[in-house]
């Protein structure tokens, strides 16, 4: 019952957001309404007659409309909703211009007509109320150009020419199916958009509650009101048709063993329900996470901002709030520092991005991640539900990217937009490394491959979400192997693919091994100390790569070195194809000569910690990753600081050189 309480205060807490349409993607609702992308707009004079008729742009059609707790429900029954419906509903010509479908404009009539008498009645629905009753709705938007017939009198189906009119633009469904919203203009007000005016939203809540008639105790608020037996769909975009509570199957087990009538099993009130849903709707399209049927969403019961638990480290600390202090003060404002150069400058950005939420989520607030997904079109359930306090949230997040605890490493697969004083160009697209956590989608794409199966995605996510980010549990060990066992494949991927998946795997066999040791084993740095045998093993295997790479780039020749050809039989098998690389790189010294001689010294060290034991075939485990990683960032780093002082000091000398005066001065 939690999680219905943790959305009701939400909604509550944020009251003042009730009906803006430009917060988060779909609004928070009034009770008793729900939203509708409606077609077209009817506007009516002070007495209740059609003045015109427009079309509206796709962009202008969220609507939002009031419903009963019927209409709000509704499938193939017929349920009129009290004013904005579709023609079927609200034109009493339907059926003459090519109507399929039973006419409901007694039905719409009625309901309408009952709110008009009622003591909440509103004076511009009952304008509204006096144009339908006329019943020549579609005729009037036929003969403005709004809708249009074929030579046989009925709406057209389908457009067939060119330029489409802008009824035919972006709609799913025939002109038929089409939905209408009322506007008054009687030349002494303005303009009155009767599905913005909160006036008619209050009028239509006093009077859909004065309908409700079954009182029960409510479960969640715990006391007597008019409860809800019809519960919302919509949650989580606007063709969900899924129910998270539901006690119409009176067939099957929903309460049925337990009890009699399902009132016995679960009590919600009307306005608890509406309230809950709404809140959850608006949390999803604000700042939900969406992988096809599944949702994810963190949020703070008062709207403070909270960090987004399916980004990777960048995107984090991109996306933090606009008003969190600045790191980078010194450059212009509109030049930010997409990406830090440095793994120090990564960490105190993630810092302040973190700092920031914290300062907005403290021990008090109270903050929930959930979850939801479903198995069939109409049932929804709660796949993780928890709570805690914010500071609490903060520190896991945290944990999750910190570079002595998180899942971090030189990650290798990102593009963003350059930075561009001018805003009319399109900014260029550039590659970016970043020292960080990737995020959780990236995570199943490395283990799985770029094109893994939605519901192995599904699983995987919920896997990584609620025990390893929350719960700070030990990630999934087949997971990290088969990202291993894929990143020591680089011959069945692309390049790019490759140093993707090689990056990913590199942070998660060091969250999984320093997690299950319990202490930072393995660093983000090259440990020359280590003597654990997969460690030592990947290093040479990264040196053979680089005195490969580095004879074929001098001579211009771009295809797969050997090393990384034989790189999944030298995990299975690494003594013996040791020997196999090493004889291979005989052409390739003897072309390099002494500029190879740095390469080999590095391999010579890394030989040199291993002992007459190591060198057998038994297989590798997936360490030896973060051994050739480790290497090939060292290489990287050498042949840029040479490259950095061969332009500053106008040097000749190759890295080898440079290395050995590094050594000196150290």
């Amino acid at each position: 019952m939690s999680w219905l309480q943790t959305l009701y205060e939400t909604y509550e807490n944020n009251a003042d957001l009730i009906g803006n349409l430009n917060v988060g993607k779909v609004p928070l609702l009034p009770i008793c309404h729900t939203t509708q992308q409606v077609q077209v707009t009817i506007i009516l004079d002070g007495f209740g007659q059609f003045l015109r008729a427009k079309g509206n742009a796709p962009e202008e059609r969220t609507t939002i409309i009031p419903c009963t707790e019927s209409s709000g429900s509704r499938t193939s029954k017929p349920a009129p909703h009290p004013l904005t419906d579709k023609l079927q509903y609200v034109a009493g010509d339907y059926s003459s211009f090519g109507g399929t479908k039973e006419s409901c404009w007694q039905d719409y009539l009625a309901q309408l007509r009952d709110w008009c008498q009622s003591p909440f009645s509103h004076p511009d629905v009952r304008l509204v109320l006096r144009y339908v009753e006329q019943g020549h709705l579609i005729a009037d938007l036929v003969d403005t150009g709004v809708l249009f017939c074929g030579p046989d009198g009925k709406l057209l189906s389908r457009w067939e020419g060119e330029n489409p009119p802008l009824i035919f633009q972006k709609t799913a469904s025939e002109q038929l199916e089409t939905f209408v919203r009322f506007e008054i203009n009687d030349g002494v007000r303005l303009p009155v958009r009767l599905w913005e005016d909160r006036s008619v939203w209050e009028s239509f809540q006093q009077y859909q509650m004065s309908q409700l008639t079954s009182w029960d105790w409510c479960y969640v608020q715990g006391k007597q009101m008019p409860v809800s037996t019809l519960n919302p769909y919509k949650i989580r975009h606007s063709g969900d048709r899924a129910k998270l509570v539901s006690t119409n199957d009176s067939s099957n087990f929903t309460y049925r063993g337990r009890f009699v009538q399902p009132g016995q099993a679960f009590s919600l009130g009307y306005e608890t329900s509406q309230k809950a849903h709404s809140a959850l709707r608006w949390l999803i399209g604000l700042q939900g996470f969406l992988n096809g049927d599944q949702a994810v969403v963190a949020w703070g019961t008062k709207n403070q901002p909270v960090p987004n638990l399916l980004q990777d480290s960048l995107d984090l600390s991109e996306q933090a709030d606009s008003s969190f202090d600045s790191l980078f003060g010194s450059l212009p404002a509109d030049l930010p520092q997409r990406v830090p150069h440095t793994r120090h400058e990564y960490a105190v950005r993630l810092r302040n991005a973190i700092a920031g939420y914290g300062r907005r989520l403290t021990e008090s607030d109270h903050t929930a991640v959930m979850m939801v997904d479903s198995a069939t079109p109409g049932r929804l359930s709660i796949r993780y539900y928890r709570e805690m306090p914010g500071s609490e949230l903060i520190k896991r997040v945290q944990s999750w990217h910190d570079e002595h605890t998180g899942c971090t490493w030189l990650l290798e697969y990102r593009s963003v937009p350059e930075a561009c004083r001018d805003a009319s160009k399109k900014p260029k697209m550039v590659h970016v490394t970043f020292w960080g956590a990737p995020s959780p989608m990236d995570i199943v794409k490395a283990a799985y491959g770029e094109k893994v199966d939605d519901k192995l995605k599904k699983n995987t996510i919920e896997r990584i979400l609620v025990p390893c980010i929350i719960d700070k549990s030990l990630l999934p060990r087949d997971l990290v192997l088969n990202a291993a066992r894929r990143a020591s494949s680089p011959e069945s991927m692309e390049e790019w693919e490759w140093h993707k998946t090689l990056s990913i795997a590199c942070a998660l066999i060091r969250k999984f091994e320093n997690d299950r040791r319990k202490k930072e084993v393995w660093t983000m740095s090259l440990d020359r100390e280590s003597h654990n045998r997969d460690y030592v093993f990947g290093r040479m295997l990264a040196c053979a790569q680089q005195i490969e790479r580095y004879a074929l780039n001098l001579s211009g020749e771009k295809r797969p070195t050997n090393a990384q050809r034989f790189q999944l039989h030298f995990s299975m098998k690494p003594a013996s194809t040791w020997e196999q690389l090493d004889h291979r790189l005989i052409p390739y010294r003897d072309r390099l000569g002494d500029k190879a001689d740095w390469i080999q010294k590095e391999l010579e060290d890394a030989m040199d910690l291993l002992s007459i034991s190591d060198m057998t075939d038994h297989s590798l485990g997936p360490v030896y990753l973060l051994g050739y990683s480790h290497e090939m960032m060292f290489f990287q780093q050498e042949i840029k600081r040479f490259q950095e002082l061969k332009k500053t000091k106008n040097l000749t000398q190759d890295p080898s050189d440079s290395l050995s005066q590094k050594e000196s001065e150290e």
